[in-house]
């Protein structure tokens, strides 16, 4: 049997570039991003691969004050997948101080007790910028990134490959894949929480409240199944441009992937 593989949780405040980095990290645009804080809701997993390790890969919302249940609901998610990662990342502006909200990140990532990088991105608006400059978080290794322009990145990988067991084996992919479609807010994620018998996708009164492709894996009569949750799907005249049209696409592709769609 193989070896359960090791979980990178990407963390810190909105807007920082966490997606920017796991979109950089997996090569394809997987994860929508956007200039508006908040563009991630949901918790949004994949497989990664660099120099012959593979790893999961976790981005999640920014954390902010929970002012109301949806975005409490959003903050829990993020403990969640801190909780369940094996290292995690804490992500912050290089051309931004540091704020309250950058500490409280490092704080919550240092009590769990892992592994944890501190990601500088966006230092190309920041050009004098030294590692030096963020030791005050008390997090090592501190890493420049631009992850827009993939300029750091493979430095991170390099410092990851160092920390995984190289014994880990990559897991068999012949599992079931089941997608989730239909219109927005007629209970998908409700369904998918079900299956996956945890609050993994966000439940909300709300239009449009998963917006990527969230997966889980189930195990039922011995059988690995891979659910994946979509953004609903409106008539091709009222999606909307930006974040929606993105959705749309993403909710396509699950249907590519699925060998099943419910």
């Amino acid at each position: 049997m193989s070896k359960k593989l090791p979980i990178v949780a990407i963390v810190g405040r909105a807007n920082v570039g966490k997606s920017s980095i796991f979109n950089s990290i997996l090569r394809r645009r997987e994860v929508i991003v956007a200039n508006e804080p908040g563009t991630t809701r949901d918790a949004i997993t994949a497989k990664a691969h660099w120099e012959g390790s593979d790893f999961w890969i976790v981005d999640t919302a920014g954390i902010k004050d929970a002012e109301d249940d949806f975005e409490f609901t959003i903050q829990e998610q993020i403990m969640q997948a801190a909780d369940s990662a094996d290292v995690i990342w804490v992500v912050i502006e290089a051309h931004i101080a540091i704020t309250e909200e950058d500490r409280r990140v490092a704080k919550m990532a240092l009590k769990t007790g892992k592994p944890v990088f501190l990601i500088v991105n966006k230092s190309d608006k920041a050009r004098r910028a030294k590692a030096t400059d963020y030791q005050r978080l008390g997090i090592k290794p501190i890493f420049l990134t631009t992850a827009s322009q993939n300029r750091g990145i493979d430095a991170v990988l390099d410092e990851l490959i160092e920390i995984i067991p190289h014994f880990q084996q990559p897991e068999a992919d012949d599992r079931l894949r089941i997608a989730l479609l239909g219109r927005p807010n007629v209970g998908k994620s409700h369904l998918f929480n079900s299956l996956a018998k945890k609050q993994q996708a966000i439940v909300a009164d709300v239009a449009g409240t998963t917006r990527d492709i969230n997966r889980a894996v189930v195990k039922y009569q011995g059988r690995e199944i891979e659910l994946l949750d979509t953004a609903g799907i409106r008539r091709s005249g009222k999606i909307g441009q930006g974040i929606e049209r993105f959705s749309v696409i993403r909710s396509l592709s699950a249907i590519e992937q699925a060998d099943v769609c419910l």
